[in-house]
């Protein structure tokens, strides 16, 4: 049985991204990915978010698929967000769940999707957020040890994410990630603390932050990327002398010929469908050498960059008896429109609407 699907792509007309055409859009291709689900018996309408009109009556139940975007400061991505939540308060039906589009990109809404979907499933290390300089100061001295890594709410990969120990380093680090006010607003805020009299001083340091249990020994991490059915596998070194991974580009396709990854895969399943998105990406520390089981460091669920398939000579498939890999070239397009027709298919046969 086939579904009203509405494409959303955004002012480019870029939809997710592609490593096949980085130096151009850096998008899927539209039209393959739109003509991969009307094989699949959909029928597809493609629209830029600025043209979504939320006052359609035909919005609701519809299925809509959508893209984001990593702008500095995510002014494009706060106006995407307005649209999908609406499209959620009229009975649309985005994939996937909006709340998961606010996590993208900030780690600090991540942390509060982590606690409500996962909870206290095996593999969550210990972490907590703040919002201001002043909160981070306040309860520093609760956190149960140090090391701990401190990240920024915002921002992809690695960047702005810092190894902390002592209190005085930590507190440098912490007001350098969290600085958010410019010379006038400094300027403003010194002269109101000088002239009122018992005037309660305003932050001057409120971007985000996370703070998340530091896991000592590892070489390495991996990336696992799920497209429903099919899970996708990346083995990556840190950097040399560093203990971090992303953007180290010492990476290993096919993780599972040197080592056991049944136990990485497992988890990876577990965790996606409690976050409940036919789309993935996960960053799981991981080594039984160092006595280190499955650990979610971060995770991702719309418009995630998607070379761990794409360069990938084969994928991870669940099945009665354990993971099988089968050997295939990622057709990203097709793959895509496989994950979101049979995630649409299983929810609309459960009765699910929303």
């Amino acid at each position: 049985m086939g579904y009203s699907i509405i494409m959303l792509v955004d002012y480019r007309g870029a939809f997710w991204s592609s490593t096949r055409n980085v130096d151009a859009l850096c998008s899927l291709d539209v039209p393959r990915l739109r003509d991969a689900l009307t094989d699949l018996g959909h029928g597809v309408e493609v629209l830029e978010f600025a043209d979504l009109d939320l006052a359609r009556p035909d919005l609701r139940g519809k299925y809509v698929i959508y893209t984001s975007s990593e702008d500095k400061d995510a002014h494009y991505k706060r106006y995407i967000e307005a649209k999908v939540i609406g499209l959620g308060m009229v009975g649309a039906r985005p994939i996937p769940d909006p709340r998961l589009l606010l996590a993208h990109h900030d780690k600090v809404m991540m942390e509060s999707v982590r606690r409500a979907r996962l909870g206290n499933a095996a593999g969550q290390p210990v972490s907590r957020t703040f919002g201001t300089l002043e909160e981070f100061r306040r309860r520093l001295d609760e956190w149960p040890s140090r090391p701990a890594v401190l990240k920024p709410a915002q921002g992809a990969g690695s960047r702005g994410v810092t190894l902390i120990s002592g209190r005085k380093a930590s507190l440098r680090a912490a007001r350098r990630l969290m600085r958010s006010s410019g010379l006038w607003e400094t300027a403003l805020e010194l002269v109101r603390r000088v002239r009122r009299r018992n005037y309660v001083p305003r932050s001057l340091h409120r971007r985000g932050v996370v703070i998340q249990q530091f896991l000592p020994g590892l070489q390495g991490d991996y990336k696992v990327l799920r497209y429903g059915e099919r899970f996708y596998a990346l083995g990556r070194a840190n950097r040399p002398d560093d203990f971090r991974a992303s953007g180290s580009g010492r990476l290993d396709y096919a993780p599972g010929e040197k080592a056991d990854v049944v136990p990485l895969l497992d988890a990876a399943k577990a965790w996606s469908d409690a976050l409940g998105s036919p789309y993935c990406s996960l960053d799981i520390a991981f080594d039984p050498t160092a006595d280190v089981e499955p650990n979610l460091i971060e995770f991702q669920c719309v418009a995630f960059g998607p070379a761990t398939a794409e360069n990938s000579t084969g994928f991870f498939l669940h099945g009665a008896d354990g993971w099988t890999r089968v050997e295939e070239t990622c057709d990203l397009e097709r793959v895509f429109a496989q994950a979101t027709s049979s995630y649409i298919e299983a929810h609309w046969a459960a009765g699910d609407e929303a």
